[in-house]
């Protein structure tokens, strides 16, 4: 019985039992908190009407399509006959079908909004569902809006046979068009999400955001547990579990979804960012002379108290304008590379950078900047996000070099890097490259295809390190100072082989020694890069970019 659509009586208004611990929660607590558990925290079941009233403007939601209802194409009985379970259903759930569709706002920003109703026959995907879904994804696109969908669903309806099955067909490829229009889709994933909603629409997000403990998957739990004889982990196909896997963006609370939506939104809707700093002449960052011995100079470079990327995000970013994104999709989330969508003064940016950490932990789980094959497809799935939605690219660069390890090599570290430099190549907007501190090898180059190249005043950048030259070359692993001189790895040497465009300078004694001046001196350059950029067409950057690449070593 439908606790929260019939007539409750007084007890069971009184009280609500929570699905994870069990524990009481009044009626008043279940509904202040949108259905979470006071004692637990766990994300409860939350009927459609109340999470519109969570995510949307009051007054702003505007329903279509609400007469669409399920008919039995087959004659299908089990049980019961098909029909009769359609007007049970809608009977008790006071509603036609398994989704509502409609648009609305999120703090004014117009969307399509599509909810799935796990009261009715289990969020099941029947024919109705996947045409209102289809109908509302169409919509989106007529009125050039985002697109919201909240999953929840135990999979494909199977008194709709095949039917239901190509109703996965059809969403999907309502939501490819849509992707062609560049518009943006968020996928928002509640418990349960599983099944052939899980293998269609649900994991097709731009942007994948799941709540807290929800439980997500395409088989479930016990008939895998049936079928391998295994028992399987507790967290096992719950949001955290693939979100360590890389298959999500982030785990978001539902009280701070609308919140997030309305960053996301406000990042990838709205005419095409014009620039605010007006028409600027490209600022010039020549080579500086050598302060320190090229020994030092490498010392400084990997100072532990040399700002990492996140240093650098952190200052750069405006306050409360950022979001990071994780995952490959496919593998692992690797933290060795960190992705953040924001606004430097105003104008919208990715940055990528790869981050060593700064606490002994901190650089274990960052395996000390050395990025996996997962790392490298984690970011280049992100860039292709800021290229669709004509956002610019700044990568930081401060790698010893690619992880090298066993399971690196069997994910495909040389195609990761490989696909990269391919993909990077002809991406549709700037991309800036700094490296902040180690460029090393094509763990560096694999995020540095870029329009153009600058080094901090104390930067390195080469093709192996100074001690692995040394060792190789001269069997001498304390010949590094012969190593450094050969190899021109330092920013004046790039500089004058054209491989720099740009040397940025530090605060005397390096960028630790004053990591406010030394992220200032950075944004400084990126914002001029930005300006100088948004004066030059698509096909123009593309170009630039290839020049650019293509007269090196000619």
């Amino acid at each position: 019985m439908d606790e929260y659509l019939i007539p409750l009586s007084k007890q069971e208004l009184a009280t609500i039992s929570c699905k994870q611990c069990y524990r009481i929660n009044t009626y008043h607590e279940r509904k202040t908190n949108f259905g979470v558990c006071v004692f637990c925290g766990f994300h409860n079941y939350l009927p459609m009407e109340e999470r519109i009233d969570l995510l949307l403007d009051q007054g702003s939601w505007s329903e279509y399509n609400y007469e669409l209802t399920p008919v039995d194409r087959l004659g299908f009985a089990d049980s019961k006959k098909y029909c009769d379970r359609i007007e049970e259903n809608i009977k008790r759930t006071g509603h036609n079908s398994a989704v509502m569709t409609g648009c609305g706002t999120i703090n004014g920003i117009p969307i399509q909004l599509a909810i799935m109703n796990f009261k009715f026959m289990g969020g099941s995907l029947g024919s109705v569902e996947g045409e209102k879904i289809t109908l509302a994804i169409e919509q989106a696109i007529k009125s050039r809006t985002g697109m919201v969908i909240v999953c929840a669903s135990g999979g494909a309806r199977m008194q709709e046979s095949s039917y239901s099955l190509f109703q996965m067909a059809k969403t999907s490829a309502a939501i490819k068009r849509l992707s062609e229009e560049r518009l943006p889709y968020i996928s928002i994933l509640t418990n349960p999400t599983t099944g052939g909603v899980s293998a269609s629409f649900a994991f097709l997000g731009n942007i994948i955001i799941a709540e807290p403990k929800a439980m997500i998957g395409f088989t479930g739990r016990r008939v895998i547990e049936q079928t391998i004889k295994t028992k399987l982990p507790v967290n096992f196909q719950t949001a955290e579990f693939l979100m360590h896997r890389g298959l999500l963006d982030t785990i978001v609370a539902r009280s701070k979804m609308k919140e997030y939506l309305f960053k996301v939104l406000s990042m990838f809707t709205g005419a095409k960012q014009q620039n605010s700093l007006g028409k600027q002449s490209p600022q010039t960052y020549p080579a500086l002379p050598a302060k320190y011995t090229p020994a030092e100079t490498l010392k400084i470079a990997r100072h532990p108290d040399r700002p990492y990327s996140l240093d650098y995000i952190g200052a750069i970013l405006d306050d409360g304008s950022s979001f990071e994104l994780r995952g490959d999709r496919h593998f692992s989330n690797d933290d060795a590379i960190v992705t953040f969508f924001g606004t430097i003064d105003g104008q919208k940016v990715l940055i990528i950078g790869e981050e060593k950490g700064r606490t002994f932990e901190q650089k274990e789980r960052r395996h000390f900047g050395m990025v996996k094959p997962e790392g490298f497809r984690k970011a280049l799935r992100i860039a292709k996000i800021a290229e669709k939605f004509d956002i610019p690219i700044i990568t930081l660069v401060d790698t010893p070099g690619a992880f090298p390890g066993v399971g690196a090599e069997e994910r495909g570290q040389s195609e990761a890097i490989a696909y990269n430099l391919f993909e990077f190549s002809h991406i549709r907007v700037p991309i800036i490259t700094i490296v902040i501190g180690e460029g090393g090898s094509g763990g560096a180059l694999a995020i540095a295809a870029a329009n153009s190249l600058a080094l901090l005043e104390h930067a390195v950048f080469s093709v192996i390190s100074p001690e692995g030259c040394a060792a190789i070359l001269w069997e001498d692993k304390s010949k590094i100072e012969l190593a450094i001189k050969n190899l021109k790895m330092l920013s004046h040497d790039l500089y004058q082989q054209g491989i720099a465009d740009h040397v940025i300078p530090e605060p005397s004694g390096g960028a630790h020694a004053n990591v406010e001046i030394a992220a200032n001196t950075v944004k400084q350059y990126i914002l001029n890069q930005l300006a100088c950029y948004s004066q030059l067409s698509t096909q123009q950057i593309i170009n630039l970019r290839d020049r650019r690449i293509r007269n090196i070593g000619r």
